[in-house]
């Protein structure tokens, strides 16, 4: 029997630092101090903000960022393919990275240890954006090359998600043509949306697929509204996100979600009874919190004054209460009683933690998130290269930590 651990003080988490450090080749100025305590979100940004930007020093002077012709003449983007995470999606988290740093801070006029001048990380993200669009298959200025992607595939959403963002937050940067390759690739993309919702939930959940495809679809029908489409791709998110926790009984409910009964969205199962998900043929603990990415659809109708569906929090109280709650350790990384076929203390649920804390006002959430964001700095500040795992999992590479 493995312990379970509710949150504690931070006074523990001493013990848990030095033994991830011990030993550390590579140190960067003054050790991070761990903060005793609840922290603000003000300084959960800045740790954020911080772990970002060393991630990008770290992208940019090991030169992952690579010139080429092979979509476009001039063009370039990263090498972020790893294990788990392709070509587009390595690129896109990373357009999401540049655009934050960015357009938070636009007084800046250079980033990172050594600096990097804006310039140079503007002409990268750019640069980025438009090969992920002319490579796109849906585009209707396709150029065909080896970093071909697209739906209809299991995971275009979540290839897509970030350069979306990136284009949105970032988009008094970005020239009229390359706004409008944007456009039309997260029109084709959530079209391609508009398809029969998986059902599993014995050995390999359905589950994971109708969280990213609901993220996704929220941008596009907030920010380009106008379109004929979006009302149903506002339909569409709803469902897809209703739909990654479905059970045997929601055939049958006469619950109402957005005005509508849940049997009327449900057309899956992809969740046992008790709420519990598996994945690569076991209970996956990581699964389990993949509706962290709800928080990024709720933003999405945030950021552009809507309401945010109902949808979007169907579950979230009882999945936390019966069975993430349970999951969490005194530093913020999740248990995993049946081992781990991934990766060992990346804290990968905090996006799950920030969501139920800044969406769904979890303070215990919170009080996790701020543990996790402190571990992930010391260890960052630890190995010193802007690298977030180095040495503690060798399949962490860097497509995987983008």
């Amino acid at each position: 029997m493995f312990p379970i651990h509710a949150p504690r003080p931070l006074r523990h988490l001493g013990v848990v630092v030095a033994c991830l450090f011990v030993g550390s080749a590579c140190g960067a100025g003054e050790p991070f101090e761990m903060q005793a305590g609840e922290l603000s979100s003000g300084r959960r940004m800045e740790l954020y903000f911080d772990l970002i930007e060393r991630f990008v020093g770290w992208a940019e002077h090991s030169g992952r960022f690579r010139e080429h012709d092979a979509i476009e003449p001039g063009g370039g983007s990263f090498e972020a393919a790893g294990r788990g995470v392709t070509w587009a999606r390595g690129n896109s988290n990373l357009c999401l990275s540049y655009a934050l740093l960015l357009s938070e801070q636009p007084d800046r006029d250079s980033f990172c240890q050594p600096p990097i001048p804006r310039r140079r990380l503007e002409s990268h993200l750019r640069s980025t954006v438009r090969a992920l669009c002319l490579s796109n298959r849906n585009s209707p200025h396709h150029r065909p090359s080896d970093f071909t992607w697209g739906g209809p595939s299991w995971q275009a959403a979540l290839e897509a998600t970030g350069m979306v963002w990136a284009a949105h937050l970032f988009e008094a940067g970005l020239d009229e043509e390359t706004r409008a390759l944007v456009a039309e690739v997260a029109r084709a993309e959530c079209a391609h949306l508009d398809k029969e919702v998986p059902s599993r939930h014995i050995g390999n959940t359905g589950s994971e697929d109708c969280c990213w495809n609901a993220a996704f679809l929220a941008l596009p029908a907030c920010k380009y509204a106008d379109d004929p489409a979006a009302a149903d791709w506002h339909r569409l998110c709803k469902m897809w996100a209703i739909n990654a926790t479905s059970t045997a009984a929601d055939a049958l409910s006469d619950v109402r979600i957005d005005g509508r009964p849940l049997r009327e969205w449900a057309v899956s199962q992809n969740a046992y009874p008790d709420l519990t998900i598996e994945n690569h043929s076991m209970w996956s603990v990581g699964y389990q919190c993949m509706s962290q990415l709800f928080g990024e659809a709720a933003l999405a109708f945030k950021l552009f004054g809507k309401p945010v569906p109902e949808a979007l929090s169907h579950r979230a109280g009882p999945m936390w209460r019966d069975v993430t709650s349970r999951l969490f350790l005194a530093d913020g990384d999740t248990l995993f009683p049946h081992g781990q076929d991934w990766s060992w203390k990346v804290y990968g649920a905090i996006e799950y933690l920030c969501w139920q804390n800044c969406v769904q006002r979890n303070a215990a959430a919170g009080a996790y998130e701020g543990r996790a964001v402190q571990m992930l700095t010391a260890r960052q500040g630890a190995i010193g290269t802007g690298d977030l795992g180095a040495g503690y999992s060798r399949s962490l590479d860097f497509g995987n930590q983008t």
